[in-house]
């Protein structure tokens, strides 16, 4: 009777041992086959369209820096500049405008500073400068609606 079950304990831990090496394999195989589709996911992202659902994530941010955005998600004026740049059809982000609007202002005000070599006129010509972009964004929704 011992004999027999010294067999059936020697047939359990082989056929356990078998089974725990067998996973072990299987595991790494799934592991690798996860990381392969991985990389392919990641390799076949620059051919696939954006999505619709990022597109709309994309949307709603005011600036590409994280920062910046969340300075500007403060402010409600910059919400309903963001809402004109949509409603005139302009792709721009807020924050990416405001830049343009600085920019903008800063060589109207140079330029007319080197031009006339007059403060008051370059600090004019600014400010004007400034508004620029804004104007051409309103006369674009207005022509769209």
């Amino acid at each position: 009777m011992s004999a027999l079950l010294i067999a059936f304990v020697v047939f359990v831990v082989v056929a356990l041992a078998t089974f725990a090496v067998a996973s072990l394999f299987d595991e790494r195989r799934a592991q690798a086959r996860l990381i392969k589709d991985r990389l392919a996911t990641v390799q076949k992202a620059p051919e696939r369209e954006p999505d619709e659902e990022l597109a709309l994530l994309r949307d709603e941010q005011l600036s590409e820096i994280p920062a910046l955005d969340s300075l500007l998600r403060r402010s409600a004026r910059v919400s309903a500049m963001q809402e004109s740049l949509l409603q005139a059809g302009m792709k721009f982000r807020a924050g990416n405008f405001l830049v343009l609007c600085l920019l903008a202002g800063a060589a109207a005000g140079l330029a007319a500073l080197i031009w006339s070599r007059n403060p008051a006129i370059a600090w004019a010509a600014l400010i004007i400068g400034a508004f620029l972009p804004y104007a051409f964004v309103s006369y674009r929704r207005h022509n769209r609606f």
